[in-house]
Order: structure tokens, then C-alpha cells, then sequence
């Protein structure tokens, strides 16, 4: 029954299901965006994906095994997901209920959702356990068809969601970048300078930023139809990979809106996603080297990730420390200068163009030790362990007044967002620093080795309020910008749905397949170290390559097995 039943679903969502299923889509999609609002219309959108994913839930369940003991894995997972609920409701208790919660409250919701999480993980891990011990098979089908599926699939959703916004978004980032472009202000590299000249090819196009966008939407086809391409030539089935791809694209999906803004989180995630899936054809592909082309790819993937995003600096390190050993191991010369080379050469273009070219300036950025002078006004606003000579070197950096009264947690942000109209006139004489709004921002730049020692020194003194303010810092990582979108603003979440996916793997296959996730790792913790904006738009990577690592992770499991047939 199961085997059919797949057979079935899939050959009729590879014909006139799909075709039939995406017009209807579209068309209820437009109408209740015209007629009622998009909330409702996001609403019905997840609705008929949990269906589906009902639907296909139900056939082979076996209700008997959903409740046996859960091992480490299934614990620690729980735990996430935990931690990460508990946190989400204290977030909205305190900042938007204005509730303090006391300890013993937290901690026993905490044990509550610890528990619940356990019986759903397990619950889940006996279903796919199900799927993977049935005597189906799934041959590796080479139909290119799907790349075009998948392809179309993708740039049809996020057109409906362009078809809000257009030409684009736009921020203050951006229309810092445009007067850079259009010769109002000097170029500098406050914003990263790859970035703006990426902006400046394409705004040649038109008077907008419509090209961006054109560009931006096209190349999140491309990269989930080389994902879907991949998985389903080594046998994963086509109505395994639209599900959770569909679920991606969702329309309440906040982290989606940043393909439709004119930002550096679009191409820097382009780049990781290009990274990783050269990672898995790599590790899947062990006696064959790639071409020259692709490694030339990879090269400047490596390099524009850092070029796109400051923070891109710790996934570039580490991704081509392993990209450099496996080719060394594998003696794969050619591919290895290739990537070199165009790494080189990518950084190299960029560098002498901003210089000689465009004569970009650098003005001293505070934003590069936000979380240093987070650190220091957290220690100050809470009153903490501080000398009379320490508070004195403080004083001569940043006015103790404006700490106390923008310093709030939750919304360490305001620190460096705040805007100092007063000080309007400072900035006439220097249009460079107009992106800057505060002096706390200037102070920290002008003054940063000193504003890490006080750091250092504030530290021992101040354990317990530093650590708050790291949490409180990163809870773009582990909480919710917008609790309305918690699964896609919450990266524990994510990692907890992957760990227990890694259920399925033996520590021969972790070993083997463990820098697949290293891109993914780089990103959220280069976010967690760097910001104390607490944007989604920063864990993009995260989310752009979620469903694809999912379904790595299970068809992996599956090919072991013999479920899935290379």
C-alpha cells in the first residue's frame, strides 16, 4: 500500500498535480491578497502545506512505536527546542507584556516543554524510521526536468511577494549605498564596498533597484534547483523535496523578505550555499575531482562571502581550511590552484577597483566593536563592580547619561540607532560619517583598543551582567525578532530538527559528512560574536539552506540503508 501510494503521489505530482496545484495557488494566493489581507492569505498558505504534510504523515503510522525510550540525541534536541520556547515566552512576558516572571515559572515551563519536545521528537523519529525499514525503493532518476521544476517553483513565489514591494525595500543601509552610488557622499567601506559596487553594475539597468531584486529572486532559483537537482539524481523523490521547499518559500517566512531588499544577507548567502553544495558533491564524490570551472567558483565564493559580509570573514576561514586539506588529500592540484586563484583575483578586483577607481574611504567604524561597547553600557546602566579610575576612562569615551537612558535589555540596538539630532551639525563638514547617528557610535570607533581593554578589565568584575547582555545580544540566534515568524527567526530550532535528523547517522557517517553543516555553524556564530542588532536577515544562510541540509541528512540515512539507490 505505502510503496503505491508513493508511486502514485509521485508520478501525479511530477504531471498535472503540480501544474494544477501551482495555478490554484496562485490564483486563491491573489485573491485573498486583493480582497482580504496577506495575513489570511499566509494563514490558508500554511494550512494547505500542513495538510500535505498530514496527508502524507498518515499513511504507514504506527502509533505503538511512538513512545519508546528516546536516546541522547532525542534529548538534547528536546532541550533546544526547550530553551528555545521557554526563552520566546519570557522575551514576550517581558517586553511586550511588561511581565517579570520569577524563576521558578520559568524553569517550570521549561520542564514542561522539555517534555513535550520528547514526545514529539519521538514521535517524529519513529515515523521516519518507518519510511526507512518499508522495502521501497527509490532508483536515481536523471530527469532534468526537475531542475526547471524546482527552478520556476521557487522564482513564482518570491514574484508574488516581489509584487508587494516592488521596485524594492529599502533601508537605511540602502539609501546610505545609493547616495554613495549617484555621487552624493563619498564611497566608504562602512557598508561592505563588494557590495555597493555589486549594486552599482546592476543600477545601471534602471532608476531602481529592480534589477537587484531581478537578479537576487533568479538566483534563489538556481541555487534550490542545483539542491533538487542533486538529491533527486541520487534517488530522493520530487514530492519529498517540494514540501519543505514550499514550506521555505511561505509567505509569512520573514527571513524570505530579504531577497526582495536590495541587501548584502542575498549575495553573501548565495555565496555559503554555493559553498556547501560543492562541499556535498566533494565529500559524495570521493575518487572524482571537480572541473576547473566549478573549483574557479568555489574560489570566488570563498572570497565575495567575506567581501559581501564582514562577519563572512569566519565561514571563508574555515570553509577553505577544509576545502584546502581535502584537495591536498586528494592531490587534486589543478582544482586546488583554480580555487586559489580565484579567490585571489576576486579580492584583489575588488580591492584595486575601490581604491583606485572609486577612492573609497574608511572612516573609523564603531560598529566593528558594537558588542564591546554593549558590553561596557551594560555593566554601566546596571550598576555594576566598577572602579572610580575605570568609570573615569569611561567617561572619556562615552557620555554616561546617554548610556543609561538608551541601554535597555532586549533592545541594546537603541545604543547605536538612536538619533542625536544635536550633534546633526558634526556631520555637515564630513558626509562620510553620515551613516553614523550618535556619538556612542563615533567614540567606539575613534577609540576601539581602548574600548576592548576596558572590556577585558569590566569582565572578571561583572560576570553575571556581561553574560546577560550576550544573551540578551544574541537572541536573534536563539529567540525571535518577530514572534509571530518563531520557526524563522529561531536557529535552535533549526539546529534542533538537524540533530535529531543526525539520529539517522552512524559516527562513521558524521565523520565523513560533518563540513556539510560548517557553513551554516560559521554563519550563526559569526552573527552571535559580531551584532548587537538582532536582524533575521543576518542568519539568512541559515534558513535559505535548512530544508536542503534536512533532506541531505535523511537521504544519507536512506542510502545507507538501501532506501535510496545512487
Amino acid at each position: 500500500m505505502k510503496k503505491r501510494f508513493f508511486e502514485l503521489y509521485s508520478k501525479a505530482s511530477q504531471n498535472n498535480g503540480l501544474f494544477i496545484v501551482l495555478c490554484f495557488s496562485y490564483i486563491v494566493y491573489i485573491f485573498l491578497l486583493s480582497v482580504i489581507n496577506k495575513t489570511v492569505a499566509q494563514v490558508v498558505n500554511f494550512a494547505s502545506l500542513a495538510l500535505c504534510f498530514l496527508l502524507i504523515a498518515a499513511v504507514g503510522m504506527d502509533l505503538k512505536r511512538f513512545f519508546k525510550t528516546p536516546d541522547a540525541k532525542i534529548l538534547v534536541c528536546s532541550a533546544l527546542l526547550a530553551l528555545s520556547l521557554t526563552g520566546l515566552l519570557v522575551r514576550l512576558a517581558e517586553v511586550y507584556l511588561n511581565i517579570s516572571l520569577p524563576f521558578y515559572i520559568k524553569a517550570a515551563v521549561c520542564i514542561l516543554l522539555f517534555i513535550a519536545a520528547v514526545l514529539f521528537w519521538t514521535a517524529v523519529k519513529s515515523f521516519v524510521q518507518i519510511l526507512l525499514e518499508t522495502e521501497t525503493r527509490f532508483p536515481a532518476e536523471k530527469d532534468s526536468g526537475v531542475f526547471w521544476i524546482v527552478f520556476f517553483f521557487s522564482v513564482n513565489s518570491l514574484f508574488l511577494l516581489w509584487s508587494i514591494y516592488y521596485p524594492s525595500g529599502v533601508s537605511t543601509d540602502t539609501w546610505n549605498q545609493l547616495a554613495q552610488i549617484r555621487g552624493d557622499i563619498p564611497y566608504s567601506d562602512i557598508h561592505a564596498i563588494a557590495h555597493t559596487i555589486f549594486l552599482k553594475l546592476l543600477f545601471r539597468i534602471g532608476e531602481n533597484f529592480s534589477a537587484v531584486i531581478f537578479v537576487q529572486i533568479c538566483g534563489v532559483g538556481f541555487i534550490n534547483a542545483f539542491f533538487a537537482q542533486w538529491l533527486n539524481g541520487r534517488g530522493l523523490p520530487l514530492i519529498w523535496i517540494l514540501p519543505p521547499l514550499a514550506f521555505n518559500l511561505a509567505g509569512c517566512s520573514r527571513f524570505i523578505l530579504c531577497y526582495v531588499y536590495p541587501w548584502k544577507d542575498a549575495p553573501y548567502t548565495f555565496c555559503l550555499c554555493y559553498i556547501c553544495y560543492m562541499t556535498i558533491r566533494l565529500i559524495n564524490q570521493p575518487g572524482k575531482k571537480p572541473g576547473v570551472l566549478k573549483a574557479a567558483l568555489l574560489g570566488v565564493a570563498l572570497a565575495f562571502a567575506s567581501l559581501f559580509r564582514y562577519n563572512g570573514i569566519i565561514a571563508s576561514v574555515f570553509c577553505g581550511g577544509w576545502l584546502f586539506v581535502y584537495f591536498l588529500k586528494n592531490k587534486a592540484w589543478k582544482p586546488f590552484a583554480a580555487t586559489l586563484f580565484a579567490a585571489a583575483i576576486s579580492v584583489a578586483a575588488v580591492s584595486l577597483y575601490s581604491g583606485k577607481v572609486l577612492h573609497t574611504q574608511s572612516p573609523e567604524n564603531g560598529f566593528s566593536v558594537q558588542v564591546f561597547g554593549s558590553g561596557i553600557a551594560a555593566v554601566v546602566a546596571g550598576e555594576g563592580n566598577i572602579s572610580p579610575e575605570l568609570l573615569s576612562r569611561i567617561e572619556e569615551i562615552f557620555s554616561i547619561d546617554y548610556i543609561k537612558e538608551n541601554y535597555k535589555p532586549w533592545e541594546t540596538k537603541r545604543l547605536i540607532w538612536t538619533d542625536e539630532t544635536g550633534i546633526a551639525g558634526e556631520f555637515k563638514d564630513r558626509p562620510d560619517l553620515q551613516v553614523f547617528n550618535n556619538r556612542f557610535v563615533l567614540a567606539m570607533g575613534e577609540r576601539r583598543q581602548e574600548l576592548v581593554r576596558l572590556y577585558l578589565e569590566l569582565l572578571p568584575r561583572n560576570p553575571g551582567l556581561m553574560a546577560r547582555d550576550v544573551i540578551y545580544n544574541t537572541y536573534a540566534v536563539w529567540g525571535t525578532e518577530f514572534y509571530q515568524d518563531y520557526f524563522y527567526s529561531n536557529s535552535l530550532a533549526v539546529l534542533a530538527i538537524l540533530f535529531l535528523a543526525l539520529e539517522f547517522w552512524g559516527k562513521a557517517m558524521i565523520k565523513r559528512h560533518w563540513a556539510v553543516f560548517a557553513p551554516v555553524a560559521c554563519n550563526m556564530i559569526s552573527v552571535a560574536i559580531s551584532t548587537i542588532t538582532n536582524e533575521t536577515r543576518y542568519l539568512l544562510p541559515t534558513f535559505a539552506l535548512f530544508p536542503f541540509l534536512l533532506m541531505y541528512v535523511l537521504w544519507a540515512a536512506g542510502r545507507s540503508s538501501g532506501y535510496f539507490q545512487d
